[in-house]
């Protein structure tokens, strides 16, 4: 083999890990619950650390840092809004002020509440996922938001970005970061 065919070979194998990699990423639903029924779900506090850290540099060209606050919480590190978080079950149940409440329970009070405009939504428990799609406003932004769990679940997963194509390409990373796919 000359040097041209060696090189013809690796630029059609880069091509091809390219292409099978545009494939997965444009495979994934962009309508909620976008790809996650299915997914299996962090279910402890290693398994979570393992999938933020998994998650890439950026999303949607905005830097990602880890941040303070309640649960688990990684933010755009410049000025556009763009958060996913993590909030165990006992902080909500919590913050509740009820020591029974479940993610779904959590989420209804959240859809019943008329703070959020929610777009779409599944909170059924007999479902493999429960979750809500919505819009809200905070400091007077307005804010593409989803939240999700696994409705015998002990996490609740959120993400929060400025446009629903921010908010679609956080939650595909997340979900890249667990199958193994992210930075």
């Amino acid at each position: 083999m000359n040097g041209r065919t060696v090189l013809g070979l690796i630029l059609a194998l880069l091509v091809g890990a390219c292409a099978a990699t545009q494939t997965e990423v444009a495979s994934l639903p962009t309508d909620p619950p976008w790809g996650l029924v299915g997914v299996d779900l962090p279910d402890d506090a290693d398994a979570i650390a393992e999938v933020f850290a998994a998650m890439p540099a950026e999303v949607d060209g905005v830097p990602l840092e880890m941040a303070d606050g309640d649960g688990v919480n990684l933010q755009g590190a410049d000025e556009r809004h763009l958060q996913l978080r993590v909030l165990g079950l006992a902080d909500l149940r919590e913050f509740a002020g009820t020591p029974d409440l479940t993610v779904t329970d959590f989420l209804s009070v959240l859809v019943d509440s008329g703070e959020l405009e929610t777009a779409e939504s599944e909170l059924d428990d007999s479902k493999p996922l429960v979750w809500v799609a919505s819009t809200g406003r905070g400091n007077g932004e307005l804010f593409h938001d989803a939240a999700w769990a696994a409705p015998d679940g002990e996490w609740l997963f959120s993400a929060s970005a400025e446009s629903p194509e921010a908010r679609i390409e956080l939650i595909h990373a997340f979900i890249n970061a667990i199958q193994g796919k992210g930075s």
